[in-house]
């Protein structure tokens, strides 16, 4: 992966309208400690947001292992510095909800007490009540801070960049001091 330049254009809601989407897959640590790897798609419209999310066992997307949509408002909370042109930004959660494609996990959430009936691969369930693996339930978090940065990708494509996800984000104190280093790449 090529190294982005600094930040070039500050997020505001035009800027952000449309759909971005993974242009990679991003390898992450998973909850067993093998890594998986994610694709995000994020949909801005005026103050309204939803993020989808597909996990895979393997590079080639040949094992399938979940799916995530969280949604809400969100609000541009002014520059944040400690990330040059990233601006601050709140994610409110409306909703969640997760989907599992193996029985494995299923059978994990099922016995987790997640959602609102017994787990079965494909169906997707609510999980603002219970929470879901990694996904915590609305009540312990109904907003995180994050911040946005759009950026100028390897071949010229104007990036977003969320902030780094290597930990809670539920409190202002806990806003990202650096960008994740995976973009999300406008589509529409």
């Amino acid at each position: 992966m090529l190294k982005a330049s600094t930040a070039s254009t500050v997020p505001d809601y035009e800027t952000l309208a449309g759909t971005r989407e993974s242009p990679d897959l991003e390898p992450l640590p998973g909850p067993d400690g093998n890594q998986i790897f994610l694709t995000r798609a994020f949909d801005f419209d005026g103050d309204t947001w939803r993020v989808r999310f597909s996990g895979w066992a393997d590079q080639q997307r040949r094992q399938r292992l979940l799916d995530g949509v969280a949604e809400g408002q969100f609000e541009l909370d002014g520059p944040w510095t400690a990330v040059p042109g990233a601006q601050a930004a709140i994610f409110h959660f409306t909703r969640r909800l997760f989907t599992v494609h193996n029985r494995a996990l299923a059978q994990l959430l099922t016995h987790a007490n997640a959602g609102t009936e017994k787990w079965a691969p494909g169906i997707q369930q609510n999980v603002s009540r219970t929470g879901a693996l990694f996904v915590p339930t609305l009540a312990q978090v109904s907003a995180e801070y994050d911040l946005l940065a759009i950026d100028t990708g390897p071949h010229g494509e104007r990036d977003l960049y969320l902030g780094d996800r290597s930990h809670e984000m539920n409190t202002p104190a806990r806003r990202p001091v650096r960008r994740n280093p995976f973009p999300v790449r406008k589509v529409d």
